[in-house]
């Protein structure tokens, strides 16, 4: 029997089924990051399912009005698959690239507000 944590619908995934997103979307979605957010993202080990439900509680409980600081972007940008739906949301928002900065500044925060408590 496959484990479920590794297997959806018999689909070898890299990603809990917790964290399954249903049907991705083809093309991936990509942003350049702030180098110090951008290090901090690709530290992590679960950096694609971590960066979906960033992108996913954005949408559904809006962002902060505050911008993040401009400073020197990351020379490559990080890219992710989302759920069609979702994808088809980002992609039709006016300045997709600075809203991605902020919801996924606003993510980090949080967890680094969680974590510290």
């Amino acid at each position: 029997m496959p484990r479920p944590d590794i297997y959806l619908d018999g689909i070898r995934t890299q990603f809990r089924a917790m964290d399954a997103p249903g049907k991705l979307a083809d093309n991936p979605i990509a942003v350049r990051l702030p180098a110090e957010i951008d290090r901090q993202i690709r530290l992590r080990p679960d950096r694609a399912p971590w960066l979906r439900r960033a992108i996913v509680a954005a949408l559904r409980q809006g962002l902060p009005d505050q911008e993040i600081a401009a400073g020197k972007l990351a020379a490559a940008p990080i890219s992710v698959r989302l759920p069609i739906d979702i994808d088809r949301r980002v992609r039709q928002l006016p300045n997709m690239q600075s809203w991605l900065r902020r919801a996924i500044a606003a993510a980090l925060q949080k967890d680094r507000q969680s974590r510290s408590d």
